[in-house]
Protein backbone atom coordinates (compact mmCIF):
# COMPACT_ATOMS: atom_id res chain seq x y z
CA UNK A 1 0.00 0.00 0.00
CA UNK A 2 1.23 3.25 -1.13
CA UNK A 3 0.77 7.03 0.64
CA UNK A 4 1.85 10.06 -1.49
CA UNK A 5 4.48 8.19 -3.33
CA UNK A 6 5.61 6.44 -0.09
CA UNK A 7 4.94 3.19 0.88
CA UNK A 8 2.54 2.85 4.16
CA UNK A 9 2.94 0.37 6.97
CA UNK A 10 0.16 -1.13 8.45
CA UNK A 11 0.52 -1.35 12.34
CA UNK A 12 -0.29 -4.77 14.00
CA UNK A 13 -2.85 -3.23 16.28
CA UNK A 14 -4.70 -1.62 12.74
CA UNK A 15 -4.81 -5.24 12.30
CA UNK A 16 -5.76 -6.33 14.96
CA UNK A 17 -8.78 -4.32 14.81
CA UNK A 18 -9.81 -5.04 11.30
CA UNK A 19 -10.20 -8.84 12.31
CA UNK A 20 -12.20 -7.77 15.08
CA UNK A 21 -14.85 -5.49 13.03
CA UNK A 22 -15.15 -8.53 10.15
CA UNK A 23 -15.68 -11.53 13.51
CA UNK A 24 -18.32 -8.84 15.03
CA UNK A 25 -20.08 -8.36 11.25
CA UNK A 26 -20.02 -12.40 11.40
CA UNK A 27 -21.96 -12.16 14.23
CA UNK A 28 -24.06 -9.22 13.75
CA UNK A 29 -25.66 -10.48 10.72
CA UNK A 30 -27.42 -13.29 12.38
CA UNK A 31 -28.71 -11.48 15.17
CA UNK A 32 -30.14 -8.80 13.15
CA UNK A 33 -31.94 -11.71 11.01
CA UNK A 34 -32.97 -12.91 14.06
CA UNK A 35 -34.30 -9.41 15.51
CA UNK A 36 -35.46 -9.03 12.26
CA UNK A 37 -37.41 -12.05 12.25
CA UNK A 38 -38.89 -11.91 16.02
CA UNK A 39 -40.06 -8.35 14.87
CA UNK A 40 -42.15 -10.01 11.80
CA UNK A 41 -43.98 -12.78 13.82
CA UNK A 42 -44.63 -10.12 16.48
CA UNK A 43 -45.77 -8.22 13.77
CA UNK A 44 -48.33 -10.75 12.43
CA UNK A 45 -49.50 -11.52 16.73
CA UNK A 46 -50.47 -7.46 16.56
CA UNK A 47 -52.27 -8.36 13.33
CA UNK A 48 -54.47 -11.63 14.35
CA UNK A 49 -54.86 -9.76 17.53
CA UNK A 50 -56.56 -6.62 16.10
CA UNK A 51 -58.72 -9.07 13.97
CA UNK A 52 -59.92 -11.28 16.72
CA UNK A 53 -60.80 -7.73 18.75
CA UNK A 54 -62.92 -6.43 15.69
CA UNK A 55 -65.08 -9.83 15.59
CA UNK A 56 -63.18 -10.83 11.76
CA UNK A 57 -62.63 -13.86 12.76
CA UNK A 58 -62.96 -15.34 9.55
CA UNK A 59 -60.32 -12.63 8.56
CA UNK A 60 -58.00 -14.07 11.24
CA UNK A 61 -58.53 -17.62 10.91
CA UNK A 62 -57.29 -16.91 7.09
CA UNK A 63 -53.89 -15.30 7.74
CA UNK A 64 -53.73 -18.17 11.02
CA UNK A 65 -53.82 -20.57 7.81
CA UNK A 66 -51.76 -18.56 5.31
CA UNK A 67 -48.95 -18.06 7.75
CA UNK A 68 -48.75 -21.83 9.52
CA UNK A 69 -49.45 -20.73 13.26
CA UNK A 70 -50.49 -24.58 13.98
CA UNK A 71 -47.24 -25.62 13.48
CA UNK A 72 -45.29 -26.28 16.69
CA UNK A 73 -42.27 -24.48 14.51
CA UNK A 74 -44.27 -21.16 14.62
CA UNK A 75 -43.69 -18.16 16.94
CA UNK A 76 -45.16 -18.90 20.64
CA UNK A 77 -46.57 -15.39 20.16
CA UNK A 78 -48.91 -15.83 16.92
CA UNK A 79 -49.94 -19.46 18.02
CA UNK A 80 -51.38 -18.04 21.01
CA UNK A 81 -53.31 -15.25 19.16
CA UNK A 82 -54.36 -17.44 16.72
CA UNK A 83 -55.75 -19.79 19.00
CA UNK A 84 -57.30 -17.07 21.01
CA UNK A 85 -59.19 -16.70 17.25
CA UNK A 86 -60.09 -20.41 16.86
CA UNK A 87 -61.11 -20.58 20.57
CA UNK A 88 -64.06 -18.35 19.75
CA UNK A 89 -64.71 -20.09 16.59
CA UNK A 90 -65.47 -23.32 18.88
CA UNK A 91 -67.51 -22.32 21.30
CA UNK A 92 -70.99 -24.45 21.02
CA UNK A 93 -69.79 -26.88 18.48
CA UNK A 94 -69.46 -30.60 19.79
CA UNK A 95 -66.98 -32.12 22.18
CA UNK A 96 -64.76 -33.65 19.48
CA UNK A 97 -64.43 -30.44 17.93
CA UNK A 98 -62.82 -29.31 21.64
CA UNK A 99 -60.91 -32.27 21.23
CA UNK A 100 -59.73 -31.95 18.23
CA UNK A 101 -58.64 -27.96 19.01
CA UNK A 102 -57.03 -28.57 22.33
CA UNK A 103 -55.05 -31.21 19.77
CA UNK A 104 -53.98 -28.76 17.13
CA UNK A 105 -53.43 -26.03 19.82
CA UNK A 106 -51.37 -27.73 22.71
CA UNK A 107 -49.14 -25.40 24.44
CA UNK A 108 -51.41 -22.53 24.23
CA UNK A 109 -53.21 -20.55 27.28
CA UNK A 110 -56.56 -21.30 24.83
CA UNK A 111 -55.98 -24.53 24.83
CA UNK A 112 -55.79 -25.10 28.51
CA UNK A 113 -58.89 -22.95 28.81
CA UNK A 114 -60.88 -25.10 26.32
CA UNK A 115 -60.60 -28.04 29.31
CA UNK A 116 -63.85 -26.37 31.27
CA UNK A 117 -65.85 -25.61 27.80
CA UNK A 118 -65.02 -29.59 26.63
CA UNK A 119 -66.20 -30.97 29.85
CA UNK A 120 -69.90 -29.37 29.95
CA UNK A 121 -70.28 -30.25 26.43
CA UNK A 122 -69.50 -34.02 27.36
CA UNK A 123 -71.97 -33.74 30.60
CA UNK A 124 -74.56 -32.31 27.95
CA UNK A 125 -73.69 -35.05 25.23
CA UNK A 126 -73.49 -37.83 27.65
CA UNK A 127 -76.02 -37.34 30.73
CA UNK A 128 -76.09 -40.62 32.63
CA UNK A 129 -75.02 -43.04 29.64
CA UNK A 130 -71.17 -42.46 29.82
CA UNK A 131 -69.30 -45.29 30.49
CA UNK A 132 -67.18 -44.95 34.06
CA UNK A 133 -63.77 -44.04 31.91
CA UNK A 134 -65.97 -41.12 30.36
CA UNK A 135 -66.48 -39.70 33.52
CA UNK A 136 -62.97 -40.05 35.02
CA UNK A 137 -61.64 -38.54 32.39
CA UNK A 138 -63.96 -35.59 32.70
CA UNK A 139 -63.01 -35.30 36.41
CA UNK A 140 -59.36 -35.14 35.64
CA UNK A 141 -59.79 -32.65 32.64
CA UNK A 142 -62.49 -29.99 35.03
CA UNK A 143 -60.48 -27.43 36.58
CA UNK A 144 -63.33 -26.05 38.94
CA UNK A 145 -64.67 -28.34 42.04
CA UNK A 146 -68.33 -27.68 40.87
CA UNK A 147 -67.79 -29.14 37.22
CA UNK A 148 -65.97 -32.41 39.09
CA UNK A 149 -68.42 -33.17 41.27
CA UNK A 150 -71.02 -32.94 39.06
CA UNK A 151 -69.11 -35.20 36.55
CA UNK A 152 -68.71 -37.60 39.71
CA UNK A 153 -72.82 -37.49 40.58
CA UNK A 154 -73.32 -38.66 36.86
CA UNK A 155 -70.29 -41.32 37.44
CA UNK A 156 -72.38 -42.73 40.49
CA UNK A 157 -75.76 -42.30 38.39
CA UNK A 158 -74.51 -44.31 35.67
CA UNK A 159 -73.22 -46.91 38.11
CA UNK A 160 -76.84 -47.53 39.73
CA UNK A 161 -78.27 -47.80 36.50
CA UNK A 162 -75.64 -50.47 35.41
CA UNK A 163 -75.79 -52.74 38.30
CA UNK A 164 -77.70 -56.11 37.25
CA UNK A 165 -76.78 -58.61 40.49
CA UNK A 166 -77.16 -58.58 44.01
CA UNK A 167 -73.04 -59.05 43.84
CA UNK A 168 -72.72 -56.08 41.80
CA UNK A 169 -75.06 -53.99 44.20
CA UNK A 170 -72.43 -55.04 46.52
CA UNK A 171 -69.38 -54.03 44.89
CA UNK A 172 -70.78 -50.74 44.07
CA UNK A 173 -72.13 -49.85 47.77
CA UNK A 174 -68.21 -50.57 49.36
CA UNK A 175 -66.88 -48.06 46.71
CA UNK A 176 -69.19 -45.57 47.45
CA UNK A 177 -70.12 -46.22 51.02
CA UNK A 178 -70.93 -42.56 52.68
CA UNK A 179 -73.54 -42.02 49.29
CA UNK A 180 -76.91 -41.91 49.92
CA UNK A 181 -77.52 -43.71 46.94
CA UNK A 182 -76.38 -46.53 48.31
CA UNK A 183 -80.17 -47.02 49.56
CA UNK A 184 -81.67 -47.66 46.32
CA UNK A 185 -79.44 -50.88 45.84
CA UNK A 186 -80.63 -51.64 49.22
CA UNK A 187 -84.19 -51.30 48.17
CA UNK A 188 -83.22 -53.12 44.72
CA UNK A 189 -81.06 -55.86 45.70
CA UNK A 190 -81.75 -56.28 49.74
CA UNK A 191 -80.38 -59.35 49.40
CA UNK A 192 -77.17 -57.96 49.18
CA UNK A 193 -77.25 -55.84 52.35
CA UNK A 194 -79.36 -57.60 55.06
CA UNK A 195 -79.50 -60.97 56.21
CA UNK A 196 -82.31 -62.12 58.47
CA UNK A 197 -81.85 -64.86 61.44
CA UNK A 198 -85.17 -65.70 63.44
CA UNK A 199 -84.01 -67.66 67.14
CA UNK A 200 -86.36 -68.23 69.26
CA UNK A 201 -88.92 -65.88 67.66
CA UNK A 202 -86.59 -63.24 67.94
CA UNK A 203 -85.59 -61.52 64.72
CA UNK A 204 -82.30 -60.51 64.15
CA UNK A 205 -80.71 -58.28 60.76
CA UNK A 206 -77.34 -58.23 59.43
CA UNK A 207 -76.56 -54.89 57.42
CA UNK A 208 -73.32 -55.72 55.32
CA UNK A 209 -72.12 -53.30 53.93
CA UNK A 210 -73.19 -51.02 56.12
CA UNK A 211 -75.87 -48.01 54.97
CA UNK A 212 -74.89 -44.59 55.72
CA UNK A 213 -78.55 -43.96 57.24
CA UNK A 214 -77.50 -46.62 59.89
CA UNK A 215 -78.68 -49.63 60.79
CA UNK A 216 -82.72 -49.65 60.65
CA UNK A 217 -85.11 -52.02 63.37
CA UNK A 218 -86.33 -54.81 61.30
CA UNK A 219 -90.40 -54.82 60.87
CA UNK A 220 -92.77 -57.07 60.14
CA UNK A 221 -94.92 -56.75 56.60
CA UNK A 222 -97.08 -58.01 54.17
CA UNK A 223 -96.78 -57.54 50.70
CA UNK A 224 -98.81 -58.45 47.79
CA UNK A 225 -98.00 -58.59 44.14
CA UNK A 226 -97.85 -55.40 42.54
CA UNK A 227 -98.19 -53.42 45.99
CA UNK A 228 -96.44 -51.43 48.36
CA UNK A 229 -95.81 -53.49 51.78
CA UNK A 230 -97.82 -52.12 54.30
CA UNK A 231 -96.63 -53.00 58.17
CA UNK A 232 -97.90 -56.58 59.59
CA UNK A 233 -99.50 -54.79 62.12
CA UNK A 234 -101.51 -52.20 59.98
CA UNK A 235 -102.35 -55.21 57.93
CA UNK A 236 -103.86 -56.87 60.53
CA UNK A 237 -106.01 -54.30 62.20
CA UNK A 238 -107.27 -53.49 58.56
CA UNK A 239 -108.26 -57.13 57.90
Amino acid sequence: MRYNGKKARISPNTARCDNLVNKLNLYLIPLFLLFSHDAYASRKADVIRRLNRQDRLDEGQQYCEKWQSSTPEAPQELRERCAEVYFRVTEGKTSQKWEEFRERWDGTQAAEDARDPLVETLIEELGENGSQSDYQKMIELATTEELKEACKNLAIKSALISVKSPEEAKKLALEMPDREEILMLAERYPDAFFTISIKDRTVNVTIDPPLPMGNPEPQWAMRCPEQEPVLWDTAVRED
